[in-house]
């Protein structure tokens, strides 16, 4: 009599570096070799993931930064263009709208909330202050002159109110201050473009960091500072440019005074090489160079020490991310992803173990001399650590591994698109591309309007033993009622890449329960798909034959490729399984 196997818990998850003797060897918790595009449905059954959607209008150059920030309670999402603007999405309109352009173009933006505001750089100009409604009145007035970037005031407070980089808006023009010269007296980077006197002037949303070091004693030693690694921490603005991590003045972002406890901190620890990133947690400044980590602790200069903190790091701004009480980044070094940890009373480690062993396999194809464009986010609805990687095989970095908190797994996701950045915003994860979209992900059925490839593959069962032949009578799947199944379903024997397969329909899908009960016909120990009945039953499950029915070891695959194609499964099995003899 033949034995039935059953497969029930798919939750698994993606495994490509344990053999196929070795995967699986009892039913308990199914992973996959080989899965993409393939999510959980609830607690053990798998289905395809949702796509993408176009968010807000199409821009007229690549995304190549996003950010959420926040005031008030409220939340705003910012762009970056590779043309240089940065824009606001307005959620009346459903567009982007501009809020300043940077005079250079550059391959990346980089941002940190900071004092109600936003900061953002480009790594080549100065450095853009950002805070929706600032429009605040000033005292006194002003006057100007067609042609002259002198501005004379009364009753006036240059040097208090208004400083060396912000933007005034003066008779409905934006102007940013080079220099003040006076309370009453200041001079503008440009001329003006209309003559007037008397005039109310306010702040503007948008001001210049004025990022140059500067000693009040030391007039000439005036050094700029550009960098894409940037935080808020302790109160004070940092940047990371080359291997200095410059600070500015406490609670100011257009200030940079030594004299006024601004300042650089040059190659600790004869770790001369570039700052790619500064990251915050716990109590801690993360400083990321090339292949270490290390973390400033304290209150202010005088207090603040820096140690090394972990043998890994991360290449980018966008490359490491803060989630579920751990702080993630991809060495590059070791090939995994590794989480930085807390140092406490219970554990004196700061570096976690790699938790990608399983997964390791698909970094093969990683574009080792880009990890720059590794670009990590959250996705707390689902409770999924994500990282968007540039690989040889894909569009930018469109190939996405995902960590399950939930069920301590891995996913893979790819997208068709030409990823050229990944961020959070509302606690859903976006994209933008090349093309100049931002697409919203896990949304819709198609990926903007393309189809979604995702295939699971079972492990190769052998059913007790490798090396006898087998026959099944019939294999049975479990399909959930609120979902609609159209899918191919594929079978593979004895490690062969050759498939045999069939369409499972939404027509068959419509009856609660698909039941085989015709007689099997053979040719060459195949069972044809072509003589069977159906009969309704009161459980959602579809028994049929298979191909291939005549094996050693066998695999089955889930897939979809055509428009409007998904599936749902929640467990599949195997019914008599029986132990045959060779047919020579």
């Amino acid at each position: 009599m033949g034995r039935n196997f059953r497969y029930e818990n798919l939750t698994g998850g993606l495994n490509n570096v344990s053999s196929v003797g070795t995967i699986n060897q009892t039913p308990k918790r199914t992973e996959s070799p080989d899965m993409v595009n393939v999510e959980y449905y609830k607690l053990g059954g798998i289905m395809t993931m949702k796509g993408n959607e176009q968010f807000g209008d199409t821009q007229e150059s690549s995304v190549i930064a996003g950010w959420e920030y926040e005031k008030e309670g409220e939340r705003y999402m910012i762009i970056g263009l590779l043309n240089g603007k940065v824009k606001k999405y307005n959620p009346i309109t459903d567009e982007f709208d501009l809020i300043y352009t940077f005079p250079s173009q550059s391959p990346r933006m980089s941002f940190c909330n900071m004092n109600n505001g936003v900061v953002i750089t480009n790594g080549i100009d100065d450095m853009l202050f950002y805070e929706i409604n600032r429009n605040v009145l000033l005292a006194g007035t002003v006057s100007i002159t067609e042609g002259s970037n002198v501005v004379t005031g009364s009753g006036t407070t240059f040097g208090t109110d208004v400083n060396v980089g912000d933007g005034i808006i003066i008779d409905n023009e934006l102007y940013f201050v080079n220099e003040i010269t006076s309370p009453t007296e200041l001079k503008l980077s440009t001329t003006a473009l209309t003559t007037a006197s008397d005039l109310t002037f306010s702040l503007s949303e948008v001001s210049l960091c004025n990022a140059y070091l500067v000693n009040e004693d030391d007039p000439n030693l005036k050094t700029p500072i550009r960098g894409l690694a940037i935080n808020f921490f302790s109160g004070r603005l940092f940047v990371g440019a080359g291997n200095g991590l410059y600070y500015a003045e406490l609670g100011r972002y257009n200030s940079w005074d030594v004299k006024y406890d601004a300042g650089v901190i040059q190659s600790f620890y004869n770790d001369t090489s570039e700052i790619k990133a500064l990251g915050i947690y716990s109590n801690y400044l993360l400083i990321h160079k090339e292949y270490y980590t290390y973390i400033l602790s304290g209150n202010e200069p005088t207090t603040w020490q820096i140690a090394p903190y972990a043998s890994i790091s991360c290449d980018s701004q966008q490359s490491w991310v803060q989630t579920n009480t751990k702080y993630y980044v991809f060495s590059k070094e070791n090939m995994g992803i590794y989480p930085l940890m807390q140092n406490t009373v219970f554990t004196d480690r700061n570096l976690g173990e790699d938790i990608s062993s399983r997964i390791r396999n698909t970094f093969l194809d990683i574009l080792m001399d880009e990890t720059d464009k590794i670009f990590a986010v959250r996705y707390p609805k689902k409770r999924y650590m994500m990282m968007y990687f540039p690989n040889q095989f894909t569009l930018g970095s469109s190939l996405c591994t995902i960590y399950d908190f939930q069920t301590k797994t891995w996913l893979l996701r790819k997208v068709p698109q030409n990823v050229t950045i990944a961020f959070e915003y509302n606690d859903d994860v976006y994209i933008g591309t090349e093309n100049g979209k931002v697409l919203r992900e896990f949304r819709g059925n198609t990926f903007d309007g393309e189809p979604i490839y995702a295939y699971w593959k079972s492990p190769w069962f052998e059913f007790g033993d490798s090396a006898t032949y087998k026959s099944i009578e019939e294999f049975c799947m479990f399909m959930p009622e609120d979902e609609q199944n159209n899918f191919n379903l594929n079978v593979y024997r004895d490690g062969d890449s050759t498939k045999r397969a069939r369409v499972i329909t939404g027509e068959i899908y419509d009856v609660n329960a698909l039941i085989w009960d015709g007689i099997k016909q053979s040719t060459n120990n195949d069972t044809t798909w072509d003589n069977y009945n159906w009969v309704k039953q009161r459980f959602n499950q579809l028994r049929f034959p298979t191909e291939f029915s005549f094996f050693r070891t066998y695999q089955i695959e889930f897939e979809t490729k055509e428009p409007e194609q998904m599936f749902a499964i929640v467990g599949f099995g195997f019914n008599r399984v029986e132990a045959e003899e060779a047919v020579w």
